[in-house]
């Protein structure tokens, strides 16, 4: 915290924005551990089960990823691997209308903002997921912007980081292939 404050005061940042920045830093100290984690103390596979522990209740939700963990928990586990969590600040875009859709968002704490193309617009709390379509497509378009009313954080999985987890599963492949089909 303090080599931030120090750094921030060398490059003349406005009190506005070392403000904003030392908030968000507090935040992602509040939400990081005391202790520090060298992951080359645990193999991949304990690494991959931690992440199964942490991830699984987010994408469960989502009936083809639930599916996938009852009959297929090896490719289910590198796809909880695969997810990267993102922090965002209050007023800050997860995507916005009109742009190129590039992954799944699973939204997994904080409030967010939700507005769609014809003009509603609601606040919302708690477990959603956006874009599942960009798994299966490669030219998809938002619709509706998401934003952080709060500090919020949002996992993320991208069509060819699924690829990547299914592909050396045939039957799981194909279990994707038909799903994607029938969604698209």
């Amino acid at each position: 915290r303090r080599e931030i404050r120090i750094y921030l005061t060398s490059q003349h940042a406005s009190f506005e924005l070392v403000s904003r920045i030392m908030k968000f830093v507090d935040y992602k100290l509040q939400k990081m551990s005391f202790v520090t984690f060298d992951p080359t103390l645990i193999s991949a596979t304990l690494q991959t089960e931690l992440f199964v522990g942490q991830r699984s209740r987010y994408l469960e939700r989502l009936p083809i990823f639930q599916l996938t963990s009852d009959l297929f928990a090896d490719v289910f586990a590198s796809i909880c691997a695969a997810l990267s969590k993102n922090v965002y600040e209050q007023k800050e875009y997860i995507f916005v209308s009109g742009a190129w859709s590039t992954a799944l968002y699973v939204t997994a704490a904080g409030g967010f903002q939700y507005a769609d193309d014809v003009g509603g617009s609601i606040e919302m709390e708690g477990e959603y997921w956006f874009g599942e379509l960009s798994l299966y497509s490669e030219q998809t378009i938002h619709r509706s912007t998401l934003s952080a009313r709060t500090f919020a954080e949002v996992f993320a999985l991208s069509g060819k980081d699924l690829a990547d987890c299914v592909r050396d599963s045939p039957g799981c492949t194909s279990m994707f292939c038909e799903y994607a089909k029938d969604f698209v």
